[in-house]
C-alpha cells in the first residue's frame, strides 16, 4: 500500500517537471517513440510506453536519486 502511494507520488513527479526537463532528453523520448512505432506499427502507445520510460528514468533519473 505504501510502496504504491510512494511509486504514484513519485511519477506525478516526473509527469509535472516534463517542462523544465532538458530538451535533449525530451526530445530522446521523443525519438525513442517514434523508432518503436515503426518497429512495432500494432502496438498502442500504452504498450510501448515501458520501453520509452526505461530510456529516460534508467539513465537519467535514477542516478540522481541514488
Amino acid at each position: 500500500q505504501e510502496l504504491r502511494h510512494l511509486t504514484k507520488e513519485a511519477l506525478e513527479t516526473i509527469y509535472q517537471s516534463v517542462s523544465v526537463m532538458p530538451y535533449t532528453v525530451r526530445l530522446l523520448a521523443r525519438e525513442t517513440l517514434l523508432a518503436l512505432r515503426v518497429r512495432y506499427p500494432h502496438s498502442m502507445d500504452e504498450e510501448l510506453t515501458p520501453s520509452v520510460a526505461k530510456t529516460i528514468i534508467l539513465p537519467f533519473i535514477l542516478p540522481a536519486i541514488m
